[in-house]
């Protein structure tokens, strides 16, 4: 029989990726940002002005630089990769969300 000790350590020199922490707060302000522009547009029934519509072309630049971030992130040695992996994850939902409904805007 083996004998395991209950409190193990590991002791590293990893830390948290301040550009993976960036990016996984830019990804939320971009998802909570996006459910305000459709709440906002539901409830005006669809006719908001143009300038709500710039600031969603402003968004898929933010986006976009958020995906560079998160990817850069991903990349970093020495680092724990939970969040740059999480805020990558939320910012490919936050490009489908935006891209989608610009593509969506433009069709109709």
């Amino acid at each position: 029989m083996r004998f395991h000790r209950k409190n193990r350590f590991k002791f590293t020199e990893k830390t948290q990726s301040r550009k993976g922490i960036a990016a996984l707060v830019l990804a939320a302000v971009l998802l909570i940002l996006y459910g305000i522009m459709v709440f906002l547009a539901y409830r005006s029934n669809g006719t908001l002005s143009p300038y709500y519509g710039s600031v969603g072309i402003l968004a898929i630049c933010f986006v976009i630089a958020n995906m560079v971030l998160s990817i850069q992130s991903t990349m970093e040695e020495n680092s724990f990769q939970l969040i740059p992996h999480m805020a990558l994850i939320l910012t490919i939902i936050a490009a489908i969300c935006w891209i989608g409904t610009l593509v969506i805007g433009l069709i109709n």
